[in-house]
């Protein structure tokens, strides 16, 4: 997350079209869906616990202004078996416009 932090606060232009940091956590099918919904935003907000509590970096303030933690449950998971590969957490990034995204999809093909 430093590195990701650094690269969004290294220009202004970086900064005002990258609108939130989302740390999104899930889980496998195995279990409820209110049980599997608690656990995701445990595992989300262990990850922000972790950025902002034991590491040290220099953009964490501004960061801090644009994360947020979220519980994605078993949505993306694959319901036919328990797949130890669908508990994970995944850091999305939301763009105020289209236009960064089509240039970042070039750059990364």
């Amino acid at each position: 997350m430093p590195v990701y932090s650094g690269v969004i606060f290294s220009k202004p232009e970086f900064d005002q079209e990258i609108s939130r940091v989302v740390i999104e956590g899930h889980t496998s099918s195995e279990g409820d869906d209110k049980t599997n919904l608690q656990l995701s935003l445990l595992r989300a907000s262990s990850v922000y616990t972790y950025i902002f509590y034991d590491m040290n970096f220099p953009t964490k303030g501004p960061l801090s202004q644009k994360i947020l933690a979220a519980g994605r449950g078993e949505i993306e998971s694959d319901k036919k078996r328990d797949n130890p590969g669908d508990r994970k957490v995944v850091f999305r990034f939301q763009f105020r416009s289209d236009e960064l995204k089509k240039d970042i999809l070039k750059t990364s093909l």
